[in-house]
């Protein structure tokens, strides 16, 4: 499902997590195009920003991109637990611009995680 309607970005902000929050006026809408709109409600939606109308190249762009990013998260659910589990601190690390190199990065959170999962496990076993 897509709808192309005019709006305005009215503020532009950031979350505490490094992802930026957006908040989009439009003008009027007839009855349709509400409906249409409140069904994106609470769902990740595929989304392009132009400042003038959007040709068609630019939407066959959109439609096939918006497949590609489909297809690259079905992909992101095959890969192992250990796979979507590097993938995801590599998105971190990319989003809080951390000095360190990603391999460093990346062995850091293990080794604390490793640590702490140790912590349980010993704090199980005294109490048994």
């Amino acid at each position: 499902m897509n709808i192309i309607v005019r709006a305005a970005v009215e503020s532009i902000s950031t979350r505490a997590d490094g992802s930026i929050k957006l908040v989009i006026g439009t003008p009027e809408l007839n009855g349709e195009q509400c409906a249409k709109l409140f069904n994106f409600r609470r769902n990740e939606v595929v989304m392009m920003l132009a400042s003038d109308s959007i040709s068609h190249e630019q939407r066959d762009i959109i439609i096939n991109e918006s497949q590609s990013i489909i297809n690259n998260e079905s992909n992101v659910n095959r890969k192992s637990k250990a796979k979507q589990l590097r993938s995801i601190l590599y998105r971190l690390w990319e989003y809080r611009c951390d000095d360190r190199s990603f391999n460093e990065y990346y062995n850091g959170i293990m080794g604390e995680l490793i640590e702490r999962y140790k912590t349980l496990l010993n704090d199980n076993a005294n109490h048994k």
